[in-house]
């Protein structure tokens, strides 16, 4: 978990819901923890290591498989939102307490940009930031991206990181929608069609 809340820390989405570092840091370690878990409940959650040590990690959704049933994902998801609200009450906290408010409606209307039918969804991808900048996202992206390929479906995903616009462009993705909530940073949705071609 800590290495994807790391690798989110500057994500402007993130800066955005916790202006406040160590709230942050508390806000995407809870976060990580639920994308983790659900993602290995549909068993696509997957480490890239090097050396002994995980240096990237990809948590994919396979066709049918997103989103998690109700009863699951409001079963991790509620533990989240305890836990980072009991953490807040513990200490002085400056988050806004439409936080949770925000991130759910948000999330409501990045999942309404999905394709109808089947796709493959890319929910996080992260890289250790020592070993940024040497291929290892794309080296995911890839493989998972071949699965897409092989099932005939689309893939899709969401940054809110201007950066990673030429990434995922250069693998096949399109900007398909921007989406702005309550003073947010954009979060784009992309696409891609089977095969790469955008």
């Amino acid at each position: 978990m800590s290495l994807l809340t790391e690798a989110f820390d500057a994500d402007p989405y993130f800066r955005f819901l916790a202006p406040d570092d160590g709230e942050r840091a508390a806000l995407l370690s809870e976060v990580m923890r639920g994308n983790v878990e659900l993602a290995r409940a549909a068993g696509m959650a997957f480490g890239l290591k090097e050396g002994g040590r995980v240096d990237g990690v990809c948590l994919w959704y396979g066709p049918g498989t997103y989103p998690a049933p109700l009863w699951q994902a409001a079963t991790v998801r509620g533990g989240s939102v305890a836990r980072t609200v009991a953490g807040w009450a513990r200490t002085p906290s400056r988050a806004r307490p439409g936080v949770i408010a925000s991130a759910l409606r948000i999330q409501t209307l990045l999942e309404e940009a999905h394709p109808p039918g089947a796709f493959w969804y890319l929910m996080i991808l992260g890289v250790d930031a020592a070993r940024r900048g040497r291929g290892l996202g794309s080296r995911m992206l890839r493989d998972a991206l071949a699965m897409a390929d092989r099932d005939g479906v689309p893939s899709v995903l969401e940054t809110s990181k201007p950066e990673n616009l030429p990434l995922y462009r250069r693998h096949g993705f399109r900007v398909t929608r921007a989406t702005h909530l309550d003073g947010s940073p954009p979060v784009w949705s992309m696409q891609r069609a089977p095969g790469g071609h955008p």
